[in-house]
């Protein structure tokens, strides 16, 4: 089978050079189990705080070093959620990443080599995509608001 840009090859997402895409579970040890809802996204001076809400806890992730971030709606992305292997995580990063590949591409080839990693989050209603020099800090901030 010959991978064609945007289509699903064997439970993967194939990116625009037709390489495939895969969302690796990480941070796994800040998961609750619960899928959580966006509270808060703030882009400052190149950090990027998220606060993500659960039944019983929030927690704060900051990235750093971010240099960039796009929030899709979970139903207008349903190649990466195909996509994922391992359903239910909600921290992933992602190997052979077109957007990161876009990303560089948009910058003729500047940041390529600076060991910029995709991450993916997913919520109860979207898909955060980060791409950044680092893992985020992730701290949990205390029961979730009524």
């Amino acid at each position: 089978m010959v991978p064609v840009a945007g289509f699903l090859v064997e439970g993967h997402r194939t990116n625009r050079s037709g390489t495939v895409s895969r969302y690796v579970p990480t941070l796994q040890q800040h998961a609750s189990g619960e899928v959580p809802e966006l509270e808060l996204l703030e882009w400052r001076a190149g950090a990027l705080r998220l606060v993500l809400g659960c039944v019983q806890t929030r927690l704060e992730v900051v990235f750093d070093a971010a240099f960039s971030y796009r929030v899709v709606d979970e139903g207008d992305d349903l190649v990466a959620l195909a996509a994922i292997a391992s359903p239910g995580r909600v921290f992933y990063r992602v190997e052979d990443s077109d957007y990161l590949a876009w990303f560089i591409g948009r910058g003729h080839g500047v940041r390529d080599g600076q060991g910029l990693q995709h991450y993916s989050i997913l919520t109860i209603n979207e898909i955060v995509d980060v791409l950044s020099l680092g893992d985020p800090a992730v701290a949990a901030l205390g029961a979730a608001e009524p």
